[in-house]
């Protein structure tokens, strides 16, 4: 039985950086696309390098590398991506929010919604989140990102 081999991974739409195994033996290449098992669910991940060590942190595992089937499907994803993001930005226009949205992940199961706003989050975000749930019947998280 081979060992785990141990990667960093990009993932996320902010480019989240963290040490992933692969209890696969063949060896993944830079840039190559993965799914990942991470803490928030899976997600599509890139390769960035191979990490050297036995007992390294991880943050989940790689799955598998994307598959043509897995590539139709993100891009499935990014559609409804840019609906839920256009739907959020109505119903911020609709509040007369001044939160400003700045992206938002669907992770790779299509159910889970990650908003990323700048600054405070608004008053607001409760409705909006629950609106979207029933929009998108999806789990919705909301993040603050600090202004620059």
């Amino acid at each position: 039985m081979s060992m785990p081999q141990h990667y960093l991974v990009r993932y996320g739409a902010l480019a989240h950086i963290d040490t992933f195994c692969s209890n696969n033996p063949r060896v993944l290449s830079r840039s190559t696309e993965v799914l990942v098992e991470s803490h928030r669910g899976v997600e599509i991940g890139e390769i960035l390098t191979p990490r050297d060590g036995q007992a390294l942190q991880t943050s989940g595992t790689i799955l598998r590398a994307l598959t043509p089937a897995d590539q139709l499907i993100a891009q499935r994803i990014g559609k409804n991506k840019l609906k839920a993001f256009a739907a959020c930005r109505s119903m911020l226009a609709d509040l007369a929010s001044p939160a400003t949205l700045i992206d938002l992940e669907l992770l790779f199961d299509g159910q889970t919604l990650i908003f990323y706003f700048l600054g405070e989050l608004p008053e607001q975000i409760e409705s909006i989140s629950d609106s979207l749930v029933q929009t998108f019947d999806a789990k919705v998280q909301v993040h603050s990102v600090p202004e620059l």
